[in-house]
């Protein structure tokens, strides 16, 4: 994988570190560009599909206009480049005009093409029929025992898997707060989240049974606990093939301290924009545009950083607002989106002397170990895969044995319109 453009850090840092201390020094740069003409060799984007030889041009009627992508449901599409026998009856897929890719029915619309269209016959995403969108979460808990759809529809379009948690975010029992508050209550409750579709869901769609999972609640650690030693390589991969299995580049001295060893690769049909919703990173921009193909590299302080958190957001406009699900400010008019965003999550542990370490949230000094999630506690959008590389380093200064709990996290399979519940059974909390 190659970084983007040059290969260096994308804009001027906003902050410096200075007796590992953060101190502004300048206006925060805006957003950025990850850009490249070339894709690397070896990564094409994933779900891309060569048109046999013998596909002919298929000619249908517009019906509507979509190449946008903003704002209008998936429309029938015009010219297209794939095979013929789509359009006779019983057939079907989609066209992604981005690229030019060809995809079946049966594997459902490109994860992020926001530009596609349709031929012949595809499934109905949306109860009731296109156009339909998903009522606003409710802001209490679950009002009465029945079957609930936890698919995130706008504009016709599925973007993406709430939770339960994110249907009705003001349910304890399924958010696990409040007198759910521990383990032992809220695995303990009528209908508990542990039983429910979506976190089956979340499981099956990642390499579970491998040791390999995320989170699919807030109680979900002996799947999604992940330690690491202070020095670990991690790479983030968006709509992977699932046949990622190592990580081969090694991570470069950064500056001020700091060591570039997170990593972001984009594999998805179209661009992604970063956002950095946690903890403000000393180095990097906090909003950046990754094309598909293409890789961005993240500085990480030797001192540590506590609870960062990034999202990867797809039909953004210029400026990497107006998303397909925009969950943080600036947010539409109609309010924020749930929090169902695909996430990477990590405190990076401190390499240096305990006295250099920054402090966190919770005013102590940044532990020695990294701590890091893929969590799909609030819902997903995107499938992905974390490939970790710790270089045989443990969890303890000195140590030279990987530590059981530093293991990728694999979910390639995390597709919505394919595992998404749309009849889950959900129950009050009494």
């Amino acid at each position: 994988m190659s970084e983007g453009g040059s290969g260096q850090l994308i804009g001027s840092p906003s902050r410096r570190l200075h007796r590992h201390v953060l101190l502004p020094q300048e206006e925060p740069p805006g957003p950025q560009r990850v850009d490249s003409p070339q894709s690397p060799e070896g990564c094409p984007p994933v779900g891309l599909r060569t048109v046999s030889a013998g596909a002919v041009v298929v000619s249908l009627v517009m019906i509507a206009v979509s190449l946008s992508g903003k704002g209008a449901r998936i429309a029938e599409c015009g010219d297209t480049n794939c095979p013929m026998e789509w359009s006779s009856p019983g057939n079907g897929g989609y066209f992604c005009p981005y690229n030019g890719g060809c995809q079946p029915a049966a594997d459902g619309p490109f994860i992020a093409c926001s530009s596609q269209c349709y031929i012949g016959t595809v499934p109905t995403l949306v109860a009731g029929g296109p156009g339909s969108a998903t009522p606003a979460p409710s802001k209490s808990g679950v009002p009465e025992p029945g079957n609930y759809d936890l698919r995130l529809q706008k504009n016709g379009n599925l973007v993406g898997c709430m939770a339960p948690i994110s249907k009705f975010p003001g349910d304890q029992k399924y958010g696990c707060s409040g007198p759910f508050g521990t383990p032992a209550y809220c695995d303990a409750a009528k209908h508990p989240v542990k039983d429910t579709q979506y976190v089956a869901a979340v499981h099956a769609g990642c390499a579970t049974d491998q040791g390999q999972g995320t989170y699919g609640y807030a109680y979900d650690d002996a799947i999604g606990l992940r330690q690491c030693s202070p020095g670990t390589r991690y790479e983030w991969i968006l709509c992977p093939s699932g046949s990622e299995s190592s990580i081969s580049w090694e991570a470069e001295e950064g500056t001020a301290d700091s060591s570039k060893r997170f990593r972001v690769t984009n594999k998805c049909q179209e661009e992604l924009w970063i956002l950095s919703a946690g903890t403000a990173l000393p180095l990097d921009n906090s909003s950046l545009s990754i094309m598909p193909g293409e890789s961005y590299t993240y500085s990480i302080p030797a001192s540590g950083l506590s609870s960062t958190r990034f999202l990867p957001q797809v039909g953004c406009d210029a400026a990497g607002s107006n998303c397909n699900v925009q969950s943080v400010q600036p947010c539409p008019s109609a309010g924020c989106d749930p929090p169902i965003d695909s996430k990477f999550e990590a405190s990076f542990g401190c390499s240096l002397e305990q006295e250099l370490c920054s402090i966190t949230g919770q005013g102590q000094r940044s532990t020695y170990q990294d701590w890091m999630d893929g969590s799909a506690v609030d819902g997903w959008t995107l499938p992905f895969s974390i490939l970790v590389n710790d270089g045989g380093k443990g969890l303890t200064p000195g140590s030279e044995e990987s530590s059981p709990l530093c293991t990728s996290v694999v979910c390639p399979n995390l597709v919505a319109h394919k595992l998404c519940p749309h009849s889950e059974w959900l129950t009050p909390e009494a």
